[in-house]
């Protein structure tokens, strides 16, 4: 299994913005929240299931995603961590 983690703003732009140029240029990203934890009051985990896809939405969507949320002092949540583990091909 690899994975591809993320950390910080400017990395995770950096790194879906490159896969979206290359190889996953013209999919749209679908997206589920199965679950979220607050460890802490500024702290968010967030687990959620997600997909590319081209033309109709998938209806199971098969990626692994977990966020870690952190809330700034204006009061908005940004991504902080990002990761999605996947089987090798």
């Amino acid at each position: 299994m690899s994975a591809l983690f993320t950390k910080g703003r400017q990395d995770i732009v950096d790194s879906h913005r490159s896969l979206f140029a290359g190889f996953l240029k013209g999919t749209e990203l679908a997206d589920e929240i199965l679950g979220i934890r607050f460890p802490g009051p500024d702290v968010a985990v967030v687990n959620g299931r997600g997909d590319t896809y081209k033309g109709k939405r998938p209806s199971r969507l098969t990626k692994v995603q977990t966020y870690t949320l952190v809330r700034q002092g204006d009061g908005r949540w940004r991504i902080a961590a990002f990761i999605t583990p996947s089987a090798d091909r």
